[in-house]
């Protein structure tokens, strides 16, 4: 379906909230018809455990950039929303962090009455928030609406005759602690929407003390929970909504939409054969398809830069592998049907990659006076860092000056290249080693960046960051092809393991303990940069 702006998706729907408008909505989510999903890193410590969430920057947005949609669904439509999405509902908890780390609205209320769930009242309310906004980028969401969370109290709860849901937000602002006009609610069942309850979401992977792992694994375990919710919960997904292709009502929290499967069906790398990974043997793969031709394709698309963790090969088509499909066939120039079949078979056989997207500037090469000569033939990280300089033009050939001795005398440091928003230097050649950070000098190249780890989210957000970093994950993503390294993230328990990838100083700090540096700081837009990487 062809791309619509917001206004006239809004004019496409029925005024009053039906099943049928519902549908529509939930339609619409699925087929792509929304503002891409930028996720944001929400870090949070309890105690001596912290954990990184991925949330979205703001609420789920239906149309075209100047003109778009938040959309109002159900708490039962958020979580099919969710469930396609490979994500999860948020916690009130999560709602409260993200507030305040976030931009603070003040929430735009409506007069309470017979119409408040239409949709000119939601077309109202998404452009009431538009204009709190006023452009600023960054984590928008925590007070844009009232947000459906999960909270164990669900299990169980019936209202008018109904599963019941929860609601929790609008904080008032410049009131601290934060205090919630809507204080989690129980009123409502799952069936219940009105112009303020928008959709927004948390994935179902986290970084907890540095190492990858589930959303679920925090939220159910008996001490960890307290980092996302106050109660430990026993469930993950809303109760009473079926979970994707089960056909029942049960509550769970290991699907990637289809993903996760378990049984005969199921299949992992550790089976495959030379005839698995021979796409001319493969039947036609789709949502829901299990196996080990499934687990082939997937290996496929990770080894294409595709992000399918935690569940990766894991032998099931589940939405992950859908949605990365599409973008996978959509790159190549096949008709984007999420469905491996012929065609794309074919040119999995035939093609080559398709020619990077992003032309790289001319790279200038001004030598560092410190690195050590090497013929390095297995590269397996890029390294990422900040200068600890000013956000300027001018950073990245001033800093690669530094590194050659130019502007004095030359420290015990280089990296292999220097980047800020509008140049690239290089200062030393990919196969020698840049002394960038100790333990992972070896294998890593290390990319410099201007700025300073102790940027926030915003500043990261700002105009300059974003021209840098596109102009950086041009770079990456040329040197990944270069080299052979997927675009995933490594953190230090990956960098111990010798897994490839895409890593920061922090974590190689972590891993083998050879300096105190930080950067570029909690703050930097991982999630983000990988997918300007895969972009290019």
């Amino acid at each position: 379906m062809a791309a619509v702006s917001g206004s006239e998706f809004a004019a496409s729907l029925p005024d009053r909230p039906t099943a049928e408008r519902e549908e529509r909505i939930v339609s619409a989510v699925l087929e792509g018809l929304h503002l891409p999903l930028i996720w944001l890193e929400l870090p949070i410590r309890v105690g001596h455990d912290e954990c990184t969430f991925f949330v979205l920057d703001d609420a789920i947005r239906i149309g075209v950039p100047g003109d778009s949609l938040r959309i109002n669904v159900t708490a039962r439509g958020q979580q099919r929303i969710a469930d396609a999405l490979g994500a999860s509902l948020p916690t009130a908890e999560l709602v409260e962090a993200a507030y305040d780390q976030g931009v603070k609205l003040s929430p735009c209320f409506q007069t309470p009455d017979a119409e408040m769930a239409y949709t000119s009242r939601m077309l109202r309310h998404s452009r009431e928030v538009d204009d709190k906004i006023g452009g600023r980028s960054g984590l928008v969401a925590g007070n844009a609406g009232k947000h459906w969370v999960l909270h164990e109290r669900l299990k169980g709860l019936i209202v008018s005759g109904a599963q019941g849901a929860a609601n929790f937000g609008w904080f008032q602002a410049k009131v601290r602690p934060y205090a919630p006009i809507q204080t989690l609610g129980f009123r409502h069942d799952f069936a219940h929407v009105d112009y303020s309850q928008i959709c927004w979401l948390v994935r179902k992977d986290v970084v907890l003390n540095g190492s990858r792992t589930t959303l679920e694994a925090v939220l159910t375990h008996p001490t960890l929970h307290r980092l996302a919710s106050s109660t430990r919960l026993s469930f993950t997904r809303l109760p009473g909504v079926p979970a994707p292709g089960s056909g029942t009502g049960s509550a769970g929290g290991t699907e990637e939409g289809t993903q996760a499967g378990t049984g005969s069906g199921s299949a992992t790398s550790s089976g495959a054969t030379a005839r698995d990974d021979d796409p001319k043997t493969w039947p036609i793969l789709k949502l829901k398809s299990k196996g080990r031709a499934v687990a082939a394709w997937q290996r496929q698309l990770l080894s294409d830069g595709h992000d399918l963790s935690p569940w990766n090969d894991d032998g099931n088509f589940g939405q992950m592998t859908h949605n990365a499909t599409v973008s996978w066939q959509r790159s190549r120039g096949l008709p984007a049907t999420g469905v491996v079949g012929p065609e794309t078979v074919a040119l999995l056989v035939d093609a080559p990659a398709p020619p990077p997207s992003t032309t790289l500037p001319a790279i200038q090469f001004v030598q560092a006076a410190n690195f050590t000569p090497a013929n390095r033939t297995d590269i397996k990280w890029l390294v990422l860092h900040t200068m600890e300089a000013a956000e300027a033009s001018t950073t990245a050939e001033n800093v690669a000056r530094w590194f050659a001795g130019r502007s004095g005398p030359a420290p015990q440091a280089s990296a292999h290249y220097c980047i800020d928003d509008n140049s690239i230097v290089q200062c030393v050649k990919d196969q020698d080693v840049a002394w960038h950070a100790k333990g992972g000098n070896r294998f890593g190249i290390g990319l410099e960046h201007a700025g300073y780890a102790r940027q926030t989210a915003e500043e990261w957000a700002d105009a300059f960051s974003q021209r840098m970093l596109a102009l950086s994950a041009a770079l990456s993503a040329e040197l990944c092809r270069r080299h052979g390294i997927p675009v995933t993230y490594v953190d230090a328990a990956g960098l111990l393991s010798g897994a490839r990838g895409i890593t920061t100083h922090l974590q190689v700090t972590k891993a083998f303990k050879e300096s105190t540096h930080t950067d570029p700081g909690k703050w930097f837009p991982m999630e983000r940069y990988l997918e300007l990487i895969r972009a290019s």
